[in-house]
């Protein structure tokens, strides 16, 4: 039985717990994507192969199967950037941090969590009119309906997101009564 790790949001995950690192995946896994795009970059995900029995052919089943990017020397330009000096980690912990306050603004006002995470998604349980009140001024998504008067919503904090943004978001929720 193969491992494979879908790392999309992989940065926010190492970022969250410091146990769990590159190289820890390299001994667990037999293949890993680095997710980029989700961290900031223009486009792509790196695939990292650690089983050396995945490595034949590989070129080819993603040429075959039209994976394979005519100028991908600039997705590998992007990761270099990317994974230099811990920038991946650290522009993701930026990003998780903006996440547990507001998550912690909604636990300051009573609000329940659907689920409470570490990482840079926020899964506030909101009444109809604590939904309408932030959908006027910011994106997030319906996540799951809980009963006829709360629905689960989700933030989602990125590495481009602004801080303004956040400050906004965290100074409107303090505003709800109570």
């Amino acid at each position: 039985l193969l491992l494979f790790l879908d790392g999309a949001r992989l940065g926010y995950g190492l970022a969250a717990d410091p146990r769990v690192d590159l190289p820890f995946l390299a001994r667990c896994c037999d293949a890993f994507t680095i997710g980029g795009t989700k961290a900031g970059l223009l486009f792509g995900e790196a695939i990292v192969l650690t089983n050396p029995k995945l490595a034949p052919c590989f070129r080819y089943t993603i040429k075959q199967r039209g994976g394979m990017l005519a100028k991908g020397w600039l997705l590998g330009i992007q990761f270099m950037a990317l994974l230099k000096d811990g920038y991946y980690v650290r522009t993701c912990a930026k990003a998780n941090a903006a996440a547990q306050a507001i998550k912690q603004a909604f636990l300051d006002k009573g609000v329940a969590l659907l689920v409470d995470t570490p990482a840079n998604q926020v899964f506030p349980i909101l009444s109809r009119p604590q939904t309408a009140s932030l959908r006027e001024k910011y994106g997030f998504s319906h996540w799951q309906q809980v009963d006829q008067e709360h629905t689960a919503v989700r933030f989602c904090v990125s590495a481009t997101t602004r801080e303004g943004a956040v400050e906004a978001l965290l100074h409107d929720i303090a505003e709800w009564d109570d």
